[in-house]
């Protein structure tokens, strides 16, 4: 694989990848591909809440897509994940079927997915303060790199130039706005 599309750094990631930095090594965040928030979701009946630093009330486990940065995030926080998720409907399916107390969930599917999925939307709510917003990145395997970082540092000066443009930054907003 030469790369991956919307991927954060991790620590465990930087051993095999490589992300744009500027002239001191570090993350350039203006070059990211676009940014996310996981979201933090709970039934409607609970009283787990998150303040962005900890939780409150939390005694069970929090689905979380498996090999998402998300999960050793809250495996340092001492929670136990449940990784068996590989999409955003099946960590709400774990939540309201009880099988875990909370589900940190990637982007705006899983909020549409609770808002109006009859499955979801009467059980389950979505926390004011998302577990993390993270910015997304072309993430780069070091051997491709290595082949040629010329090319691929033009390739993130390229979306960072773009994503900085005034029309991109009109369009991002139209379409946020339409899946809101």
């Amino acid at each position: 694989m030469d790369g991956v599309i919307g991927a954060a750094i991790a620590p465990e990631r930087l051993q095999y990848a490589v992300f744009p930095t500027d002239a001191n090594g570090k993350e350039r965040k203006t070059a990211a591909m676009y940014a996310d928030h996981f979201n933090l979701y709970v039934r409607k009946d609970s009283n787990i809440s998150w303040d962005g630093q900890a939780f409150s009330n939390l005694n069970g486990s929090v689905a979380a897509q498996a090999g998402f940065v998300v999960v050793a995030q809250l495996q340092r926080l001492g929670v136990k994940v449940n990784e068996r998720s590989k999409s955003a409907e099946n960590g709400l399916r774990l939540l309201s079927m009880g099988e875990v107390d909370a589900a940190v969930l990637q982007g705006m599917q899983a909020v549409q997915l609770q808002r109006k999925d009859p499955r979801f939307r009467d059980h389950i709510k979505l926390l004011p303060q998302p577990f993390a917003s993270l910015p997304l990145y072309l993430m780069i395997s070091k051997n491709t790199y290595k082949k040629d970082p010329k090319r691929i540092t033009t390739i993130w000066q390229s979306l960072e130039k773009e994503r900085s443009s005034a029309e991109y930054q009109a369009h991002e907003k139209e379409v946020i706005a339409n899946l809101q």
